[in-house]
């Protein structure tokens, strides 16, 4: 069977919910080049910011991946390194790679660890 790879992109749409003013998330997965899995879904949270959002959004298409990872390693498909969380905010991206950033939401600061 041919190695591949898993990329996921992940967005939120900030307080679209005119009545409830919750964020959407989106996520789309694909396996190379074909998309295989999406999900769309109202935040459980109402956060504040783009930012906020925008983490929660990162942490479901991580939970996601994980998930995607884990059953194609039951049906024995064998994956090409580890997978490429791709999101639109830059703010979001460089607070994720920073090993001792701060977030004020416990939530969110859970999830990140």
């Amino acid at each position: 069977m041919k190695p591949i790879d898993i990329t996921v992109h992940f967005n939120a749409s900030s307080a679209c919910n005119l009545i409830t003013r919750r964020s959407v998330t989106g996520i789309i997965v694909f396996l190379g080049s074909t998309p295989t899995r999406w999900h769309c879904k109202k935040q459980n949270t109402v956060e504040r910011s783009t930012y906020g959002a925008e983490i929660v959004a990162g942490r479901l298409g991580v939970e996601v991946a994980l998930e995607f990872r884990y059953v194609l390693r039951l049906l024995g498909v064998p994956i090409i390194g580890p997978t490429r969380m791709l999101g639109d905010n830059m703010l979001v991206i460089q607070n994720c790679l920073l090993p001792g950033s701060q977030l004020k939401k416990k939530h969110n600061a859970i999830a990140y660890h």
